[in-house]
């Protein structure tokens, strides 16, 4: 894993087990001190100022991928650009030409970026919400916006992807096809 420099990213709704993923693959490559960066919701006086905001942002967060991988830190991604996509519509909703855009400004990093896209039945995220999440529970349809969003993002990324949807999954069973595909890539 090291000679390829990999960056990780973890994405998908809110309540679908990014966060534990997450700190499963940095016990399992305890030798690689990895730094997790977190992408947070955008901000702003109005739903504009948001949408900007999340743009500039994600500009940013890819500068600073690209930093990491030139001085070789091991970098994970709790949530990439798929976020700013899937949940812009709560915001007005930025149009996925514009995010794949930026993915083309950055695709230098095309052979060092894997994305984790996690999905699942929008009954099941719902049932899990912290209380903290940025769609509604009581409104499955967001719900169900925001994971055909990632779906949609995921399929026309051009950055190497894995859309796994975990069904309501056991996290052991989603932790091992999550290494299973990372040992078999650096093979």
């Amino acid at each position: 894993m090291e000679e390829k420099n990999i960056i990780l990213a973890f994405d998908g709704p809110d309540n679908v087990g990014k966060s534990t993923q997450i700190k499963k693959v940095r016990k399992y490559f305890k030798n690689l001190p990895f730094v997790v960066l977190n992408l947070e919701a955008p901000v702003g006086e109005n739903n504009e100022e948001r949408l900007n905001y999340g743009l500039e942002n994600m500009e940013k967060y890819f500068e600073l991928i690209l930093s990491a991988r030139e001085k070789n830190i091991p970098v994970i991604l709790d949530r990439c650009h798929f976020s700013e996509y899937a949940y812009s519509f709560l915001r007005g909703g930025h149009k996925i030409e514009k995010i794949l855009k930026l993915e083309k400004k950055f695709e230098e990093l095309k052979e060092n970026l894997i994305i984790f896209t996690f999905i699942d039945e929008a009954e099941n995220i719902i049932k899990r919400d912290d209380g903290l999440s940025a769609f509604d529970p009581e409104k499955k349809e967001e719900v169900e916006k925001i994971i055909n969003n990632f779906k949609e993002i995921s399929r026309k990324s051009l950055f190497q992807n894995f859309l796994m949807n975990i069904r309501g999954e056991d996290e052991e069973k989603v932790f091992k096809e999550i290494i299973d595909r990372l040992e078999n890539m650096i093979k």
